[in-house]
This record gives C-alpha cells, sequence and structure tokens, in this order.
C-alpha cells in the first residue's frame, strides 16, 4: 500500500516504493566480489612460486646416509 505520492485518484509509479538494489542483488554482487578475492589470491600464490635454483651435481659425490647409529 502507498501511503504517499497520491494524486487525485492515481498513486505514484511502483519503483518510487522499492530500491533498485535488493538484498538478493547486494548478496550476489558480495559473493561475486568474494569469489574473485580468492581467485585472484590462489592465481598471485601460483605465479609466486619459485623454482630450486641449486641442482645436485650428478658428476660429484653422491650422498650417503648411513643406516647404523
Amino acid at each position: 500500500i502507498q501511503g504517499f505520492g497520491v494524486k487525485g485518484m492515481k498513486f505514484s509509479y511502483a519503483n518510487d516504493c522499492a530500491s533498485f538494489f535488493t538484498p538478493a542483488i547486494w548478496m550476489g554482487l558480495l559473493t561475486t566480489l568474494l569469489m574473485v578475492f580468492i581467485l585472484t589470491y590462489g592465481l598471485h600464490m601460483i605465479t609466486s612460486l619459485k623454482t630450486m635454483d641449486r641442482f645436485d651435481d650428478p658428476k660429484g659425490p653422491s650422498i650417503s646416509v648411513p643406516q647404523t647409529e
């Protein structure tokens, strides 16, 4: 029921009573922003991985691990 905007025998337009951003739109926007943030953070973590810069020399002495104490 519109209790305002009455001119004569006509009410004002219905969109004057409701806002454009309903709770469902706000929840969708916030959820989308959260998912984009998680995706961006994950991509940043993947791109910041470093490979080893030192490798075992196959021509040098091998590593020996004694089995007895």
